[in-house]
């Protein structure tokens, strides 16, 4: 129901079809021997009494429904407005390829390109609390691998010919606002603690670390993180904000760094055993963090409190590059998701404590009930209070809703 486009003709059909209605329900209410017994006068009354709850529920389901569906009427709403809006199962975004994915302060944006092409640069999209498009598409110069947004704009990076190349959009905007340039490859992005962070590779061969300010140039020296990068593997270093700094998993074997907000040293580098491969993963509740390290034919799953490391869930997928496994949080509760053969699969990972990733730990991953194509990539954003999945189902990029962490309506397109 649209609340904004009622007509006068919607009141009348709608006062018209409870009149009908009301018309049926009093007839069969006569026929029935507690009213046949009473009074005229006594019947009357009742029987009013009766079409005034009738009216008045009528009344108060059509304003709820109203007011419920009025939130997602227009493409600007604000993320805050409508908070308790309930997303449609799937958003289909149209034949695209998914190139990177950010999400912040309730909204989304996506970066595509369109299919059966590796050269044409691809579009920034950005999405409502409503999981709707907002605005044309934005043109990019080249296609980004990284991608970070603020809520108001957002920087799509990627690296070519030794150079990491950023560019910057405001939402709403059409134009591109900046472009900068750094000496490197292998470009990781990130918001957190009031600005943008640039992880990449320096020509070096050094995992460096880049402030870049809301107008869209770096700021600030460039800091080093001492760690040798092997550059045949096919790493993308992951990072993510924390609400103390930083966390980067790079060097090799990797190593999980924890970074004040000025890149300080927060504790001395975890080393996690494990060579760079390709995919990695990161996710925090408080002081306790999972990283996820791919290896061929699947990953493992850490879960690192203070110095101390333990191994966890082992997953069995992908080939020889690995799993790509995505981690995301829920209050203190874990999740991960990957692509297993075309199905999607998820595991629940129940609270984060000490014993969360136990020897042993046999919980079975559940199928998303949706098959996706095997080659393509997905991400999860989280856009108002809801988390959601990207990926290419049945020919299209698709947004489903997770709701939460429950996958039940996954299949339901």
């Amino acid at each position: 129901m649209r609340c904004a486009r009622t007509t006068g003709a919607d009141v009348f059909v709608s006062a018209a079809g409870l009149h009908l209605r009301w018309a049926f329900v009093l007839k069969r209410l006569k026929q029935q021997p507690f009213v046949r017994k009473r009074s005229d006068e006594h019947r009357t009354g009742m029987l009013q009494s009766l079409a005034h709850a009738f009216l008045g529920l009528c009344l108060a389901f059509g304003v709820a429904a109203c007011e419920a569906g009025s939130g997602a009427d227009t493409d600007a709403t604000p993320p805050d407005a409508a908070a308790d809006t309930v997303l449609p199962t799937a958003v289909s975004l149209g034949n695209v390829l998914l190139l990177a994915a950010a999400s912040h302060a309730g909204w989304a944006v996506l970066a595509h390109a369109p299919m059966n092409t590796s050269e044409a640069p691809g579009q920034l999209v950005w999405l409502n609390n409503a999981g709707k498009a907002v605005g044309a598409p934005q043109a990019l110069a080249g296609r980004p691998t990284t991608l970070a947004t603020d809520g108001e704009q957002a920087i799509a990076c990627w690296d070519r010919g030794g150079a990491v190349t950023c560019q910057c959009h405001a939402r709403g905007g059409q134009a591109s606002r900046l472009t900068f340039e750094v000496a490197g490859s292998k470009p990781s992005l990130v918001f957190g603690n009031e600005t943008y962070l640039l992880v990449y590779v320096g020509i070096d061969k050094q995992v460096r670390l880049q402030r870049v300010a809301a107008a869209c140039e770096p700021v600030g020296e460039t800091a080093v993180l001492h760690q040798a990068f092997l550059e045949q593997y096919g790493y993308q270093i992951p990072v993510i904000s924390t609400m103390g700094g930083w966390l980067v998993a790079a060097g090799d074997p990797v190593h999980l760094h924890r970074l004040g907000p000025d890149f300080t040293a927060l504790q001395a580098p975890v080393d996690l055993k494990m060579p760079p491969w390709f995919y990695g993963s990161l996710a925090a509740v408080d002081d306790d963090f999972m990283v996820y390290l791919a290896k061929p034919y699947g990953g493992q799953i850490f879960l690192v409190q203070g110095a101390k490391v333990t191994e966890g869930s082992e997953i069995t997928a992908g080939g020889k590059q690995g799993a790509d496994v995505l981690l995301a949080t829920e209050g203190r509760h874990a999740l991960a998701v990957w692509n297993s053969g075309g199905s999607l699969q998820q595991h629940e990972m129940g609270a984060v404590a000490a014993t969360m990733f136990a020897a042993g730990d046999a919980t079975t991953p559940k199928p998303l009930g949706m098959q996706m194509e095997d080659w393509s990539r997905y991400a999860l954003v989280k856009i108002g209070d809801q988390q959601r999945l990207a990926a290419r189902v049945e020919g299209e990029l698709k947004l489903f809703n997770l709701h939460g962490f429950e996958p039940s309506h996954l299949g339901e397109r």
